[in-house]
C-alpha cells in the first residue's frame, strides 16, 4: 500500500534526481501505482485539469475598462474642456477614451481565446501503469506518482520525470517557443538547469514526435508548466495603451 504523496513535491527539482531517487520522492515504483493509492491521490491533488476561468458579462468587462487611472484622469479633462467649451478638445479626449475601452476588450477577448487554446492541449487520455497492467485512462484521473507509457503521436498528459527513453523525441514549442525536435534522456542535470534544457523530463500539452519512453508523474492540473502559464494568462491585467496628448 502507498503513502500518499506530501504537498511539498511542488518544489523539488526532479530534472536534478536519479530517477529511483525520484521514485522514492513520490512512494511508488517502476510498475506504478494501485488502483486504492490512486484514489488517496486524487482525492489530496485533484483532477488533472486546469479550472475553468468564470467570464464577466459584457457589461462588467465593459466597466471594468473605466478603472484606471489613466482614464479618470482623460475623463476629468473632458469635463474640465467641456465646461469651458472647448467642443473640439472634448470631442478629441473623449475619442481617445473610446479608443482606449475599445482595444482593452479586444485584449480581453485575444486573451480568453488563448486560454481556451491552453485548456485544449491537455490529452484527453494517457497510457498508465496501474496495479501492475498497462491501462487507457482519461487523462484527468492522473497522480503524482503515476508512471505513464510514452509513444509517437501521444501529447504528454502531466509533467513527468522520465525513467526510461528509447530515441523519444518531444515538440515542446508549446512551451519553448521553438518547435525543433527535443531528444530526451534520463540523466540528472543540476539542479539551476534552465526549463527548456530539462531533457530528463516531458512536460504537459507537448508532443512526442519519434521513439518511447516510460515516466513517473511529478505534477498534474494548475501544478504543471502548462498549467503555470495558464494562470499567468487568466491572472493577467488588460493591457493598457497611453497616449500622450500635447
Amino acid at each position: 500500500m502507498f503513502n500518499d504523496t506530501p504537498s511539498t513535491t511542488d518544489s523539488i527539482p526532479w530534472h536534478s534526481l536519479a530517477p529511483q531517487v525520484a521514485l522514492q520522492q513520490l512512494d511508488t515504483q517502476e510498475q506504478g501505482l494501485n488502483a486504492a493509492s490512486a484514489k488517496l491521490r486524487l482525492r489530496q491533488h485533484g483532477f488533472n485539469r486546469f479550472a475553468t476561468p468564470q467570464r464577466a458579462g459584457f457589461f462588467n468587462r465593459l466597466l471594468h475598462q473605466f478603472h484606471h487611472h489613466f482614464i479618470y484622469i482623460l475623463l476629468l479633462a473632458a469635463t474640465l474642456t467641456l465646461m469651458l467649451q472647448l467642443w473640439l478638445d472634448t470631442v478629441v479626449i473623449l475619442g481617445v477614451v473610446v479608443l482606449n475601452i475599445v482595444l482593452g476588450l479586444l485584449q480581453e477577448r485575444r486573451t480568453a481565446k488563448t486560454l481556451e487554446a491552453v485548456q485544449r492541449l491537455l490529452s484527453p487520455t494517457a497510457q498508465v501503469l496501474r496495479d501492475e497492467q498497462v491501462q487507457a485512462l482519461p487523462a484527468e484521473q492522473l497522480v503524482p506518482g503515476d508512471v505513464v507509457l510514452l509513444e509517437a503521436g501521444n501529447q504528454v498528459p502531466a509533467d513527468v520525470r522520465l525513467l526510461h527513453s528509447d530515441g523519444l523525441q518531444l515538440d515542446e514549442s508549446v512551451l519553448m517557443g521553438y518547435s525543433a525536435p527535443v531528444l530526451k534522456g534520463i540523466s540528472p542535470l543540476d539542479a539551476d538547469t534552465a526549463l527548456p534544457d530539462r531533457s530528463n523530463m516531458a512536460y504537459a500539452g507537448t508532443l512526442v514526435l519519434a521513439g518511447q519512453g516510460r515516466g513517473v508523474v511529478v505534477a498534474t492540473g494548475s501544478r504543471t508548466e502548462l498549467g503555470m502559464l495558464n494562470a499567468l494568462l487568466d491572472n493577467n491585467e488588460p493591457y493598457a495603451t497611453h497616449w500622450v496628448m500635447n
